[in-house]
């Protein structure tokens, strides 16, 4: 079984009648698919090409949902760990859409044999879908503390991200990573990072300044946060000494366990 040959790869779009198939059949509860909904292979290019069905039995796939509007700022870049939305291209054909965490499952990967795919999810960043998912299960753990006195300013921090943070690719902050008592405080360092490509563009960085200057504002109002610096940064300028030290900050992270919008 050659997949490869076959055009089968990371980010292949399911024929409608297989991905409508495979998605009624998935675990743990069946998942049906709106018109424009795609079914879009996540599995990484050397398994789905594997030729031993023994030795890669599965295929990961995802749904990918067509929206009627533009991407929410709030959820795109990877700044929510359970909902993404992008733009992406299909064919050449424009696509705005939203993935959910949720909506990923196993099939059996000889299911894609004797098919092609009916075409190639393009997303703006690329490879932003498995890159996202990937991250559920490495993403950064803050203070509990922290994330408790952070959630005094929620829906402020949402709405600055819906509405202005789209171009903001990531947020890292630095703080003491230890349960501070309600004594003291957290000091807190902020860079937002932009793609190179975005950074390059007035407009789009200087909104995005304006976004993150406003995210340091509401956050160090929560009562113990205190934001001493913040700066924006192009994805070229920050290092891995950067990364080492600080840590990549979802805000949609636990504000989003008591909103079930997200």
């Amino acid at each position: 079984m050659d997949l490869g040959a076959a055009g089968w790869r990371q980010g292949s779009v399911l024929p409608r009648e297989l991905g409508a198939d495979l998605a009624r059949r998935a675990g743990p509860q069946p998942l049906e698919l709106g018109e424009r909904d795609l079914v879009v292979v996540v599995s990484h290019d050397c398994d789905v090409s594997q030729s031993s069905l023994e030795k890669e039995p599965w295929v990961e796939l995802v749904i990918v949902r067509a929206l009627d509007r533009r991407p929410d700022g709030g959820l795109t870049r990877g700044k929510n760990p359970r909902l993404l939305e992008l733009e992406a291209t299909v064919s050449q054909a424009p696509l705005a859409a939203r993935v959910s965490a949720s909506e990923r499952w196993l099939a059996p990967r000889e299911r894609l044999a004797g098919s092609v795919p009916a075409g190639f999810l393009q997303t703006t960043p690329t490879g932003i879908v498995p890159a996202w998912l990937s991250s559920k299960y490495i993403r950064e753990a803050f203070p509990d503390e922290f994330n408790r006195r952070r959630a005094q300013a929620a829906e402020d921090l949402k709405r600055l991200l819906r509405t202005g943070g789209g171009d903001i690719n990531s947020i890292y902050l630095a703080l003491d990573d230890a349960e501070l008592d309600r004594t003291q405080t957290y000091t807190v360092v902020m860079r937002g990072v932009l793609l190179a490509q975005d950074y390059e563009v007035e407009a789009r960085r200087t909104l995005a300044h304006i976004t993150l200057g406003k995210l340091a504002a509401v956050l160090s109002t929560c009562d113990g946060i205190d934001v001493v610096d913040f700066e924006l940064v192009s994805e070229r300028d920050f290092s891995l000494d950067d990364i080492r030290v600080m840590k990549r900050w979802s805000p949609f992270d636990s504000l989003s366990l008591s909103d079930s919008e997200d």
